[in-house]
């Protein structure tokens, strides 16, 4: 399939009045197919897509609070969809029995 084509079928499914899969079996085109083009001809050049650049998320420390035991020691970070990541110091682990 080229670009003109799927242009032109898109154009058919709009006049159609069918649901898309509908539309799609009588055409004897695959959904994945449908789907492909359909991401194909609304993605951006090639020239912005190549390579991804790296981005770093700005981190804020805050102060550690004051625990009455000693033994609260590591690092949690705490992520937007509510994720947390703990680290714990490896001298603070306990060791295999």
């Amino acid at each position: 399939m080229t670009q003109e084509q799927f242009t032109s079928l898109q154009e058919l499914y709009r006049l159609s009045g069918l649901s898309l899969v509908k539309f799609l079996q009588r055409e004897h085109v695959s959904y994945s197919t449908y789907n492909y083009w359909k991401r194909k001809s609304s993605s951006v050049p090639d020239h912005e897509t190549s390579a991804p650049q790296s981005v770093l998320a700005p981190i804020s420390l805050k102060s550690p609070c004051i625990a009455s035991s000693s033994s609260v020691s590591g690092m949690t970070l705490l992520f937007p969809n509510g994720v947390r990541a703990h680290w714990v110091p490896v001298w603070k682990r306990p060791f295999p029995v």
